[in-house]
């Protein structure tokens, strides 16, 4: 492959990491995935397209909302990211051959499976002296994530 295809096979893992991300915020919600357009989870203003382009708005923004300022989370430009980078080393393996369409297909669904799950992350921060505590909070489940014993 040239390189302004495996660039093109980036840009196109970028564009499905973000239909990824979409997908793992709605779906458990019940929301539509195709309407409304995105929006801050804070402060529910609709996302401007340019401050929807997968991980370049998220680093000029500096992960943040444009309007309120709410922390976005890192795992949005991370599965856009891993997206568009599998697209490109599996471009770069197989090509232009047949086989190229199912591997991103299995890529895709991979990525969309590993997005889906949830994850804490959470940092319960306890003295060395109350390690009993952290171990009975963490046995009782109050929080998920995990626990830091600090001498």
């Amino acid at each position: 492959m040239t390189v302004p295809e495996l660039v093109l096979l980036g840009l196109c893992g970028a564009a499905f990491g973000s239909f990824v991300n979409v997908l793992a915020y709605r779906l458990p919600r019940r929301e539509s995935i195709v309407k409304p357009r995105s929006r801050c989870p804070g402060c529910g203003t609709t996302i401007r397209s340019y401050d929807n382009i997968p991980v370049v708005s998220w680093l000029l923004l500096r992960g943040r909302c444009r309007d309120c300022g709410m922390r976005i989370s890192i795992r949005y430009p991370l599965v856009e990211a891993v997206t568009a980078a599998l697209f490109v080393v599996l471009g770069l393996k197989f090509g232009r051959e047949a086989a190229l369409w199912p591997a991103l297909a299995l890529a895709v669904t991979l990525v969309a499976a590993a997005a889906a799950l949830p994850i804490r992350t959470e940092v319960h921060r306890y003295p060395l002296e109350r390690a009993g505590e952290a171990l009975a909070d963490l046995r009782a489940g109050r929080f998920s994530g995990a626990a830091v014993l600090i001498p």
